[in-house]
C-alpha cells in the first residue's frame, strides 16, 4: 500500500501519469478492432461521467429529448442538473 500511496493515480487530466496511460492502452487494446472506440477520456466524477455521456447519446443519435426518473440525481454540473428536480 504504501509503494501505491506514492505513485500518483489521478491529479487532473492536465498532468497524464504513467498509470493511467497504461490502464489507457490496456483498455483500448480490448477494443483494437472498434473504430468508434480509440479514445479514452478519464473524467474527475460522476457528475462529469454522466455530462460526458449525455452529450455521446445526443451526438450518436442526433436525439436530443432524454428519459429520466422522478427525484433522480444525476449531478452537479447544468446538463446534468436539468434532467431533475432535484434541488442541491
Amino acid at each position: 500500500a504504501t509503494k501505491q500511496m506514492k505513485k500518483y493515480w489521478h491529479v487532473s487530466t492536465y498532468y497524464l501519469q504513467d498509470p493511467v496511460r497504461d490502464y489507457a492502452e490496456k483498455l483500448l487494446e480490448h477494443f483494437k478492432d472498434d473504430k468508434h472506440l480509440s479514445v479514452c477520456l478519464f473524467v474527475n466524477s460522476g457528475s462529469e461521467a454522466n455530462d460526458l455521456a449525455l452529450h455521446l447519446a445526443k451526438e450518436y443519435t442526433k436525439q436530443h429529448e432524454v428519459i429520466t426518473l422522478r427525484n433522480s440525481y444525476h449531478g452537479v454540473v447544468q446538463s446534468t442538473l436539468s434532467l431533475t428536480n432535484v434541488t442541491v
